[in-house]
């Protein structure tokens, strides 16, 4: 459950990053649209981290029986 706290976060990380990237879009500021994609997608990257960590933890967690 920890892990999916942690990427509901990453979520809303993201989310508000892109206000910033559309905001820059808005700009036309191409050399900071590049930077903040980029950033971007090494947020994604991250989050797919805290997912596949998820289910990493719940497959080796020990078996407890019935």
């Amino acid at each position: 459950m920890v892990n999916k706290a942690n990427a509901l976060n990453k979520i809303d990380q993201i989310k508000n990053y892109l206000s910033n990237v559309k905001s820059s879009a808005y700009r036309c500021d191409h050399d900071q649209l590049e930077n903040q994609f980029e950033t971007l997608y090494d947020m994604i990257e991250k989050l797919e981290d805290v997912i596949s960590s998820e289910a990493e933890e719940f497959l080796n967690r020990p078996y407890s029986g019935l």
